[in-house]
């Protein structure tokens, strides 16, 4: 991001008033759609109001389209989403406010995930592995419970081989596998040319280019391939129909790695892994979501 440009422009706010137990797909979609930071304005029992920031002036019924699918596609009610409304806000006054929030954090036993602009202290860091993380417009800073529980997969089924993350938002999975195995071949793609843009800089930012190819695609690309370990965070209403692919492209007794689910969702995932030849290996929850591995029979 630049951040000269930052200080002379304004950003846009979404505000959104949802029904409380629909605040986690609602933030997943928002971030989805490209949101530089999401805050909650207002939270009771009945209602909460959630502020997602643009950088520039976003399509607030495409939004709301975005928004009512993944309600529906986590069978909720598009009624949940009550109101939404686009404002202009000062630029100085968010990012200055959203870089404060977001400090060095441990996930797992051998990551840390830090901001770009932050070195943390030799103590904090120990014997962990330091993925620095600037995510532009892209989802995925780390402080997401999907994003976590994927990267602690990684550290129980990623081994080396090969490995192709799908989704890859900012390369935030992509970074920690490459780190975790550096002579490793790591394949991640996204549909979105701006956030591969973002991951290829990240993965520069963490000298993880070497081996590290990203592209601009859909899983297609891969037709043919077969990686040791495939990482798919992602939505359910995109996993669902997408998983068969997915399954396609794992080597026989590989390892699929999927979040993005709500803990409601997962029985419905089993039927369609099921078909795809997926043996559910574990599953770990964290808030409302849930992360399933499993294996390719």
């Amino acid at each position: 991001m630049n951040e000269d440009n930052a200080e002379t422009s304004c950003w846009y706010a979404v505000d959104l008033e949802i029904a409380p137990p629909s605040e986690e797909i609602v933030t997943w979609a928002l971030w989805e759609w490209g949101a530089n930071g999401i805050q909650t304005l207002e939270e009771t029992r009945n209602k909460i109001v959630l502020s997602a920031s643009f950088e520039t002036i976003p399509d607030l019924d495409q939004i709301r389209s975005q928004v009512i699918a993944a309600l529906n596609g986590a069978s909720f009610e598009a009624t949940d989403l009550r109101q939404s409304t686009l404002r202009e806000v000062p630029n100085e006054d968010w990012l200055k406010k959203w870089k404060e929030g977001y400090q060095p954090f441990a996930v797992g036993k051998r990551f840390l995930i830090t901001p770009s602009w932050i070195k943390p202290d030799s103590d904090l860091i120990g014997d962990r592995i330091v993925i620095e993380i600037d995510p532009g417009m892209a989802f995925g800073t780390g402080t997401h419970e999907t994003t976590q529980l994927c990267l602690e997969a990684l550290e129980k089924y990623w081994h080396g081989g090969i490995l192709l993350d799908v989704g890859t938002g900012t390369g935030i999975l992509a970074i920690g596998a490459a780190k975790l195995y550096p002579d490793t071949e790591i394949y991640a793609f996204d549909v979105d040319a701006n956030a591969v843009a973002i991951a290829r800089e990240n993965a520069r930012i963490n000298d993880a280019s070497k081996n590290l190819h990203f592209d601009v695609c859909e899983i297609d690309r891969y037709k043919g391939q077969r990686f040791s370990v495939v990482l798919a965070n992602l939505t359910i209403d995109i996993l669902g129909p997408q998983l068969p692919r997915l399954a396609n492209v794992v080597e026989e007794g590989g390892i699929l790695i999927m979040s993005g689910i709500l803990i409601q969702q997962i029985s419905d995932l089993c039927s369609v892994m099921e078909r795809a030849q997926l043996m559910e290996l574990s599953r770990q929850t964290s808030g409302e979501w849930a992360m399933l591995a499993t294996k390719r029979t």
